[in-house]
Protein backbone atom coordinates (compact mmCIF):
# COMPACT_ATOMS: atom_id res chain seq x y z
CA UNK A 1 0.00 0.00 0.00
CA UNK A 2 1.16 3.55 -0.41
CA UNK A 3 0.45 6.21 1.89
CA UNK A 4 1.29 10.38 1.73
CA UNK A 5 2.91 9.65 5.39
CA UNK A 6 3.49 7.74 8.13
CA UNK A 7 3.38 8.78 11.52
CA UNK A 8 5.73 6.60 13.99
CA UNK A 9 4.11 6.93 17.41
CA UNK A 10 0.48 8.03 18.62
CA UNK A 11 1.32 10.19 21.46
CA UNK A 12 -0.53 13.35 21.46
CA UNK A 13 1.40 14.75 18.64
CA UNK A 14 1.26 11.49 16.70
CA UNK A 15 -2.45 11.14 17.40
CA UNK A 16 -2.75 15.23 16.84
CA UNK A 17 -0.50 14.63 13.21
CA UNK A 18 -3.17 11.88 11.99
CA UNK A 19 -6.24 13.42 12.60
CA UNK A 20 -5.48 16.64 11.06
CA UNK A 21 -3.50 14.58 7.96
CA UNK A 22 -7.25 12.67 7.89
CA UNK A 23 -8.78 15.99 7.85
CA UNK A 24 -6.87 17.19 4.57
CA UNK A 25 -7.76 13.87 3.02
CA UNK A 26 -4.10 12.42 2.53
CA UNK A 27 -3.84 8.82 3.07
CA UNK A 28 -1.93 8.10 6.54
CA UNK A 29 -0.14 5.18 8.20
CA UNK A 30 -0.31 5.42 12.25
CA UNK A 31 2.39 3.05 14.11
CA UNK A 32 2.29 2.28 17.39
CA UNK A 33 4.43 0.02 19.86
CA UNK A 34 3.31 1.27 23.14
CA UNK A 35 2.03 -1.35 26.08
CA UNK A 36 -1.82 -1.87 26.58
CA UNK A 37 -2.84 -0.23 29.99
CA UNK A 38 -6.10 -0.89 31.35
CA UNK A 39 -8.35 2.43 32.46
CA UNK A 40 -11.84 2.94 34.18
CA UNK A 41 -13.45 3.60 30.29
CA UNK A 42 -12.46 -0.27 29.57
CA UNK A 43 -13.18 -1.73 32.80
CA UNK A 44 -16.74 0.28 32.91
CA UNK A 45 -18.02 -0.81 36.01
CA UNK A 46 -15.47 -3.38 37.30
CA UNK A 47 -13.03 -2.69 40.00
CA UNK A 48 -10.16 -1.10 38.72
CA UNK A 49 -7.37 -3.54 39.15
CA UNK A 50 -4.38 -2.66 41.66
CA UNK A 51 -1.91 -0.59 40.53
CA UNK A 52 1.19 -2.14 38.43
CA UNK A 53 4.06 -2.81 41.46
CA UNK A 54 6.85 -1.20 38.48
CA UNK A 55 6.83 2.48 37.42
CA UNK A 56 6.41 2.90 33.65
CA UNK A 57 10.23 3.58 33.90
CA UNK A 58 11.43 0.66 35.29
CA UNK A 59 9.43 -1.68 33.47
CA UNK A 60 11.11 -0.09 30.72
CA UNK A 61 14.29 -0.62 32.00
CA UNK A 62 14.09 -3.92 33.11
CA UNK A 63 12.27 -4.86 29.66
CA UNK A 64 14.88 -3.11 27.83
CA UNK A 65 12.77 -1.06 26.07
CA UNK A 66 14.50 2.08 24.23
CA UNK A 67 13.64 5.13 25.12
CA UNK A 68 13.35 8.68 23.49
CA UNK A 69 14.36 10.59 26.17
CA UNK A 70 15.56 10.41 29.78
CA UNK A 71 14.96 13.09 32.35
CA UNK A 72 16.89 13.99 35.56
CA UNK A 73 13.83 13.80 37.52
CA UNK A 74 13.25 10.61 39.62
Amino acid sequence: MDYEAIVIGTGFGGAFAGTRLAALGKKALLIERGTFWVTSDVLGSRIMPKPPKKTLAKYLKDENHPVQRRSSLP
